[in-house]
């Protein structure tokens, strides 16, 4: 199945939130309640810069496992502390694979752009890809995925 992708540019991220070391057979029962624990714990978070939380996945192994975020972005000149807790992600500047998917869809989407679309172009495996959620997102509501290019 082909998807829907487009190629933007954006602006470097800083996010700050929680995080997890989790794999594929854990993923949708830990990344759930860690999106829950920070939606708790967001009024922590001094100088929020946008209207949208995300979801960021770093340190991918082949076996699986990542590192899983859920943020929300601050100013990048801001001196903020960060919650107890929580870390500080930084997301690079550059090209990105964007393509708007469901919750349901999520993972198909993401095998999509990191395999097949990526046989023909320039993935970054290396750093971070995230899902852009909608500040007052409801099971249902689109998802905007991004994917690292080279």
């Amino acid at each position: 199945m082909a998807y829907d992708v487009t190629i933007v540019e954006l602006p470097a991220k800083r996010l700050v939130g929680l995080s997890e070391r989790v794999n594929m057979s854990e993923y949708g029962e830990k990344c759930p309640a860690l999106w829950e624990k920070f939606i708790s714990r967001m009024s922590e978070v001094n100088d929020v810069a946008e209207e949208f939380f995300y979801g960021a996945s770093v340190d991918m192994e082949e076996d699986g496992s990542l590192n899983y975020w859920v943020t929300a972005a601050v100013s990048p000149q801001a001196k903020i502390k960060i919650p107890a807790g929580m870390s500080e992600l930084s997301v690079r500047a550059g090209k990105y694979a964007t393509h708007v998917t469901s919750l349901e869809s999520l993972g198909d989407a993401y095998t999509y752009l990191y395999g097949e679309w990526a046989k023909t172009r320039p993935v970054d495996f290396t750093s971070a890809c995230f899902e852009r959620y909608a500040r007052e997102w409801r099971e249902g509501d689109p998802i905007e995925l991004y994917v690292p290019l080279l």
